[in-house]
């Protein structure tokens, strides 16, 4: 099934730290961009939805994210392997800040538009993977791709496939 076509300035496949970070910064400096993010997950934040619940960052949260929201409370771990050093969020907490970032900032600027659940087709379009409806896109200026080289964690891919490919 065909959707109606709909026009943007960007085109951003991947929602998750780069695109959100690059959406982000247009709305920060442009007054009129318009963007589209269109993701395979079903929320925001990229591999973050696939993480394993024991993953960290392994940077403090305050250098990770977006510029507009801060991720983390700026505090020192005072125990731990990172006693004495600053915070490094969980997984779920990165999840929920991404969360944050679409809900709280993106979305009520009025100028981003956000599909999950849809797949990036050549071409500037893409089709929603629960229904198989498929939406063109007119991009005016740029279609970003924002997912590092279709990584898939071990959670989320063929274990016995990725054995295979494993050399030594």
């Amino acid at each position: 099934m065909q959707q109606p076509p709909i026009e943007t300035d960007y085109l951003v496949i991947g929602a998750g730290a780069a695109g959100l970070a690059f959406a982000d910064a247009l709305l920060a400096e442009t007054a009129d961009a318009h963007i589209t993010i269109v993701d395979r997950h079903g929320k925001p934040g990229g591999h973050w939805n696939d993480a394993y619940s024991f993953v960290t960052l392994h940077q403090p949260s305050a250098f990770y994210g977006v510029n507009s929201l801060a991720l983390g409370s700026g505090h020192k771990d005072t125990i731990g392997l990172n006693r004495g050093l600053y915070e490094l969020a969980s997984g779920a907490e990165v999840s929920g800040y991404f969360d944050r970032v679409m809900q709280q900032r993106l979305l009520p600027s009025g100028r981003v538009r956000y599909h999950p659940l849809c797949n990036a087709l050549g071409a500037g379009g893409f089709e929603s993977l629960l229904s198989g409806a498929r939406t063109q896109v007119h991009v005016r200026r740029k279609t970003v791709i924002a997912r590092f080289k279709d990584m898939a964690a071990a959670a989320m891919a063929n274990l016995p496939r990725l054995v295979e490919r494993a050399s030594v």
